[in-house]
């Protein structure tokens, strides 16, 4: 049986016919020589038809275990599962890259509005183009800042990629203010 699978695996060969006497029923520890025969030749069988050991997949299966084909293994169900929860130091790195972004975008939304409310005082206030610039200026400043920090972080992918919509609104509504400041 062995030389006839292959002498370069005899320990997965070994797993082999013991997946197989679990998958047809038999306790792989305590068979009688007839069960194992017919272990080994089911087995066998597998081999010629397929050109590698396989486990065959079972249409009745006296245990609760269903097994399921997953690339060039047969595993359980229980072994196939993913896990549906993040690792708690990911959630928390995840948690302080949009903290940090917030803060960066807060600071630069202060500077926008700062450069969308500033209003002439009259004809002679000469300074409100200036100060609306240099506010649409900080704000400008301060978003390219937080899209290169949101690209490190996408990059590491802590974060998703719709987290560079909030530095490229805030980008552009500074780049119009700057275009278009109030006039006095």
């Amino acid at each position: 049986m062995v030389a006839a699978l292959s002498v370069a695996e005899p320990r997965a060969i070994a797993i082999q016919i013991r997946r197989s006497a679990e998958v047809l029923g038999y306790d792989p520890e305590n068979m009688t020589q007839a069960q194992r025969d017919e272990v080994e030749k089911a087995t066998q069988e597998t081999v010629a038809r397929v050109g590698r050991p396989t486990t065959p997949k079972p249409t009745v299966v006296a245990s609760i275990t269903t097994w399921t084909r997953q690339g060039r293994h047969w595993m359980t169900e229980q072994d196939t599962k993913e896990r549906t929860r993040r690792p708690p130091g990911k959630a928390v790195a995840i948690a302080l890259c949009a903290a940090f972004l917030l803060v960066l975008h807060a600071i630069g939304g202060f500077f926008l509005l700062n450069a969308l409310l500033v209003e002439s005082e009259g004809p002679w206030d000469r300074t409100v183009t200036d100060t609306a610039r240099a506010m649409a200026l900080f704000a400008l400043v301060t978003e390219l800042l937080a899209a290169a920090v949101t690209g490190a972080f996408v990059a590491l992918v802590r974060l998703r990629r719709w987290w560079f919509a909030i530095p490229a609104v805030l980008l552009l509504a500074a780049i119009a203010r700057m275009v278009f400041p109030p006039v006095p």
